[in-house]
């Protein structure tokens, strides 16, 4: 859709809303309801981010949070479940905090807590300052009242409405996840969907290769030793054959 056609989208339907409260509008009124609900032109939504914002989303030691769905059970009996996830930016380490089909305010407020455990919780382990979320009603004001409250640094932050790509890390990393395992197989049970997810974050962790990192892996195994010309490469199943790996050995 081009950006004019998008633009005449929101403002016939903006338009339609005050025409039928008996309210007379034109573009200008369009633009400043848009503007104090921080919703910035088109052409410019997701950019020129400044203050906060910017700092943020450009801190290596901001974590960043998101849910997916994944539907769980087969044909009618099919229920969407949410998959809650953490990424560190600079280290590209992910934890997952939580899979459920019903995500509400105590749920996500003992996750909250859980996240911020001295010693043990995640943005603890990874000395984070920043955590960033989109403005999913799922993130309620308990929740990160809870985080900014831990008392360790941690601050909150919205990203800009309709902006993915302020949180282009956690992004990424639920598309590979889907990729490489999700869909590719029936999930019948949370249980076994968790137990797959743990099962590619350790291949995620110690295999896969990142650019960003040097192509390492987050948290990288011993390098082969194996040397001279007597080597054969040898294939290693993960995540119940749904991934494969290739490691070089000596030959007999």
């Amino acid at each position: 859709m081009s950006t004019f056609v998008y633009r005449l989208c929101v403002y016939f339907c903006l338009s339609g809303e005050l025409k039928r409260e008996g309210i007379d509008e034109n573009p200008s009124t369009v633009k400043r309801i848009l503007a104090k609900n921080g919703i910035p032109p088109a052409t410019t939504r997701g950019s020129g981010w400044d203050g906060p914002v910017a700092i943020a989303i450009s801190d290596p030691g901001t974590v960043a949070l998101d849910f997916t769905t994944i539907a769980i059970g087969c044909g009618d009996q099919a229920k969407d479940h949410y998959v809650l996830a953490a990424i560190h930016q600079a280290s590209r380490r992910v934890e997952i905090l939580g899979v459920t089909d019903h995500p509400d305010e105590t749920w996500m407020a003992q996750v909250a807590r859980n996240f911020t455990m001295a010693e043990t919780g995640f943005l603890h382990q990874m000395k984070a300052t920043w955590v960033i979320m989109d403005r999913d009603t799922k993130f309620t004001e308990l929740f990160r009242g809870i985080i900014d409250q831990a008392k360790a640094g941690f601050t909150t932050l919205l990203i800009p409405p309709r902006s993915p790509q302020a949180n282009g890390f956690m992004e990424r990393w639920f598309r590979s996840a889907k990729t490489n395992v999700i869909r590719k197989a029936y999930w019948l049970d949370a249980e076994a969907l968790w137990q797959a997810l743990a099962l590619y974050l350790e291949h995620y962790h110690g295999e896969r290769p990142h650019q960003s990192l040097g192509n390492d892996p987050p948290l990288p195994a011993q390098r082969s030793t194996v040397v001279g010309d007597r080597w054969k490469l040898t294939r290693q199943e993960r995540v119940g054959g749904l991934i494969s790996t290739y490691r070089r050995e000596a030959a007999a």
